[in-house]
């Protein structure tokens, strides 16, 4: 006679793989996640065209959406790409091409934000929380931030790296004096009254200083978004830039110990060969007042 238990014995074997294939199967099986990826225009003056996002996790792709045409990103936009994918990505990388016709490519980790040639980039999938997009930090998250069309410029700039920074990032600059023949060859608490064109404009004064210069610029709309650089040819270096909600005055007359949210470097600035910029970012025409002290 013949045994029955080896076929018994089979049939658990075999109800057993099908077992673990299903649980496999079920594992492998994953929800759609939603990613967004946002692409801000803050600097070049043509539109941007995002043509590719290539998503990865671990270093591995996962995921590709191409566009063809490409996407524009105008000056000023914000635009946001939503897309749903079978894994939860831990990268993106975010190619396209410039006003200038010039092609980059942005890795971005999710949750992060990059910084690339005409704005922002950032990424996050759902659950996850999006960077902060704010340009200047709210009460209590730290120092200032010099907003992303002045991407490039720092402590430590020199007064030719600021101005040629400001050409690169589209700004249209008018520059008054010169290193060797200053605007102004003795400050005595002077007030200079100028005028900025509609959109990316600064005007920049050589100044001869007694030793540190003050300045402070005021203007009468509150929705102007302004910004004081005042560097000098020792590399001393302030920044001045609006509070969140915007405001009438940019100064560089204490240090950023005292006005962490607002000013970026020291002041007064040492140095006799000082640099003055007033910028503004966006917006129609404003006037201001430009006052200087030693």
């Amino acid at each position: 006679m013949f045994s029955r238990h080896p076929k018994t014995k089979t049939f658990v074997l075999v109800a057993v793989l099908f077992v673990g294939i299903a649980i496999i199967a079920t594992s492998q099986t994953s929800t759609a996640v939603t990613t967004r990826v946002r692409v801000s225009n803050t600097s070049c003056k043509g539109p941007v065209g995002i043509s590719k996002f290539t998503f990865q996790r671990g270093g591995f792709p996962i995921g590709l959406k191409v566009f063809s045409p490409a996407r524009s990103v105008e000056l000023d936009q914000t635009r946001t790409f939503t897309f749903e994918l079978n894994n939860r990505p831990t990268a993106v990388a975010v190619s396209g091409r410039d006003d200038r016709e010039r092609e980059f490519s942005v890795q971005v980790e999710m949750g992060e934000r990059e910084e690339y040639r005409c704005g922002q980039i950032s990424a996050f999938s759902e659950g996850e929380q999006p960077p902060e997009e704010d340009q200047h930090p709210q009460p209590g998250q730290g120092r200032a931030r010099l907003p992303s069309r002045l991407q490039g410029i720092s402590p430590g700039s020199s007064p030719q790296e600021v101005l040629n920074q400001l050409s690169r990032s589209g700004a249209e600059l008018e520059i008054q004096g010169s290193r060797n023949n200053p605007k102004l060859g003795n400050v005595a608490d002077p007030m200079l009254i100028g005028s900025l064109g509609s959109g990316f404009t600064a005007t920049a004064y050589w100044i001869n200083g007694p030793g540190q210069l003050r300045a402070v610029a005021t203007w009468d709309r509150p929705s102007s978004p302004m910004v004081l650089l005042v560097v000098s040819s020792s590399l001393n270096f302030c920044a001045s830039v609006l509070p969140t909600g915007g405001g009438i005055e940019v100064s560089c007359d204490a240090p950023a110990s005292t006005e962490p949210l607002t000013t970026i470097g020291n002041a007064p600035v040492p140095g006799n060969t000082v640099l003055v910029v007033v910028v503004k970012l966006s917006g129609p025409a404003q006037q201001y007042v430009l006052s200087l002290s030693g």
